[in-house]
C-alpha cells in the first residue's frame, strides 16, 4: 500500500470494520471465500473510490459479516459523497437504500425511491 494521504488510517478503518486485522498477515491460499470477498471490498475502498460497484457483496458471507459489508458501504457513500451500485438478489439487503431499481427480461424498473 503506497502511503497516500490517509491510507493507513483508512486501511485500519475498512479492516476494523470488516473484521479482518487478525487477517493482515496472511497469504491469499489461507483466507475462505468469505474472508477473501471482505478483503476484496476493503481494497475497492481503501482507492476512495467515486463510483463503487457491489455485485452480490454478501453472497458468500454470514448474516453478521454481510451486515458489516452492507454497513461499510452505506457508511463510505454517505461519508464520501460517493454513489454505491449494489447487484442484490436479497430484498432485505436493498429495501432501505434511497433508490431501488429491477431489472426484468432487459427492461430497467424504478421500484422506490426513499426520502
Amino acid at each position: 500500500l503506497k502511503e497516500k494521504r490517509g491510507a493507513r488510517k483508512r486501511l485500519e478503518e475498512i479492516t476494523t470494520a470488516l473484521g479482518l486485522n487478525e487477517l493482515l498477515k496472511r497469504f491469499p491460499y489461507e483466507l475462505s471465500l468469505g474472508q477473501s470477498q471482505r478483503v476484496a471490498v476493503a481494497r475497492a475502498l481503501i482507492a476512495s473510490p467515486k463510483v463503487v460497484f457491489a455485485d452480490e457483496p454478501t453472497a458468500s458471507l454470514d448474516e453478521e459479516n454481510g451486515s458489516r459489508v452492507i454497513e461499510l458501504l452505506k457508511s463510505y457513500c454517505s461519508k464520501s459523497g460517493a454513489t454505491l451500485i449494489l447487484v442484490s438478489h436479497s430484498s432485505e439487503i436493498i429495501g432501505d437504500f434511497r433508490r431501488r431499481l429491477r431489472v426484468d427480461n432487459g427492461q430497467i424498473y424504478e421500484v422506490g425511491v426513499n426520502a
